[in-house]
């Protein structure tokens, strides 16, 4: 019987070389659990050639990635799984100056750690009705989340504009978070009540309206 398999071989408490660094990415679900046989693609655009690597996080939802050339704020590290939602680094930009998890830095001889969180997308549909309970079409409607990908300014992971289509605004396998719909402004309609009451939760992996 033979059997594969694939080991990362370093110097004692360094998983890298003084001419280079690593990432050690780890991957965890909602509940704070390990989640395995996540994707996680590892980018530097910049380097020659560039570097775009593809791996999976093992039994322990970890993957440590050795032998990096050094570079500041120039990985882009993106984490998903097949029916899961997806979170990633960012760039530094004019919109976004200040992103809570920004694109990694690696330092030559030192090892960068980068915690991830996804799990189950989950399904919401908001209904917009009038008084008597009849749909009301063609309803503009903000919906944000609460998650943040920047502060000062503000910059939520979810923060769309949406139309009601048969009195209903279909929002399909989005990440677990807390959801507010707002009436946009300059419609002749003011909200009489909602419910349940705003603000929306949303569980992974389920499905309201």
């Amino acid at each position: 019987q033979i059997t594969k398999f694939i080991t990362n071989v370093s110097p004692k408490g360094l998983e890298g070389t003084q001419n280079a660094g690593a990432i050690r990415v780890k991957v965890f679900n909602s509940s704070g659990q390990p989640v395995p046989d996540a994707d996680i693609l590892i980018q530097h655009p910049t380097s020659t050639p560039a570097i775009v690597l593809n791996r999976k996080s093992d039994s322990n939802g970890e993957w440590i990635e050795v032998g990096l050339p050094a570079a500041i704020n120039n990985y882009r590290l993106v984490v998903t799984k097949p029916g899961y939602s997806t979170d990633q680094t960012y760039p530094i930009t004019a919109q976004n100056p200040n992103p809570t998890k920004p694109d990694a830095t690696v330092v030559n001889g030192q090892v960068v750690e980068i915690p991830f969180s996804i799990d189950l997308l989950s399904n919401l549909t908001i209904k917009t009705l009038d008084e008597f309970c009849q749909n009301l079409n063609g309803i503009d409607l903000n919906v944000r989340g609460d998650k943040p990908i920047g502060t000062n300014p503000v910059v939520y992971k979810y923060n769309q504009d949406h139309t009601s289509v048969s009195g209903q605004v279909v929002l399909s396998d989005i990440e677990w978070d807390t959801y507010t719909p707002t009436l946009l402004t300059g419609q002749s309609y003011v909200v009489r009540g909602t419910s349940p009451i705003q603000k929306i939760e949303v569980q992974p992996g389920s499905s309201q309206t």
